[in-house]
């Protein structure tokens, strides 16, 4: 059973409430935040060469380094 807590750390899949969390502390909009949740749940948590991601503040780094 998961608990609230997994998805704080890296754990993957994150609970969409932890990324919100996590782009608030970065002050990244929250629709950025819920489009990167919810292109990543569509490709259920994979990179580019569809292994499991293993850390998904990297690639929510990665998407806001994007941005700028």
């Amino acid at each position: 059973m998961r608990t609230d807590m997994e998805g704080m750390g890296t754990s993957v899949p994150p609970l969409k409430k932890h990324v919100l969390i996590y782009f608030s502390q970065k002050n990244i909009p929250e629709t950025v935040a819920l489009n990167f949740y919810d292109y990543f749940q569509k490709k259920r948590w994979r990179n580019q060469r569809c292994v499991k991601m293993a850390n998904w503040k990297i690639a929510a780094w990665n998407w806001i380094l994007n941005l700028l």
